[in-house]
């Protein structure tokens, strides 16, 4: 029987990747859809690289190894100095209104929540927000069929 070798994986660096703007603009993109700090961090990083921390540090106002330290995984970086590394590197946040729970809107006449409203209001509820419906069974003035 022969052995297997153990496969040699090699740490994925995404900044060898990062080589024009439009690329770098994508990426961060794609990390802003996450909704993750840490990944954003971590990406700001992945383009400071790609761009060279030097030159970057003295764009953002900021010391070399104040950057490496802002941008270490787990740093904590005030917002003011995110901005200034965005600012430097050509990008921009935007905003754009997220999905919000959506509960259903009952006119004053329609009286209590049936049970069954209830229940689908309370599984709404609890859905994270990409997976929210917010179509209901309306309701009825005679008993279910």
């Amino acid at each position: 029987m022969k052995k297997k070798v153990p496969l040699k994986l090699i740490p994925f660096d995404a900044a060898k990747y990062l080589h024009d703007d439009a690329a770098i603009a994508e990426y961060m993109a794609a990390v802003l859809v996450a909704n993750e700090p840490a990944l954003l961090l971590l990406a700001l990083g992945d383009v400071a690289r790609a761009k060279g921390m030097a030159q970057l540090a003295k764009a953002a106002g900021l010391g070399r190894e104040s950057l490496y330290k802002a941008l270490a995984p787990g740093a904590k970086p005030r917002f003011e100095t995110v901005m200034k590394v965005a600012q430097a590197l050509g990008l921009k946040f935007t905003m754009s209104q997220a999905a919000v729970k959506a509960l259903p809107q009952y006119e004053a006449d329609d009286g209590p929540l049936t049970a069954i409203q209830l229940r689908q209001v309370k599984k709404i509820a609890a859905l994270p927000a990409t997976k929210r419906s917010v179509r209901l069974i309306p309701p009825f003035n005679s008993k279910p069929a």
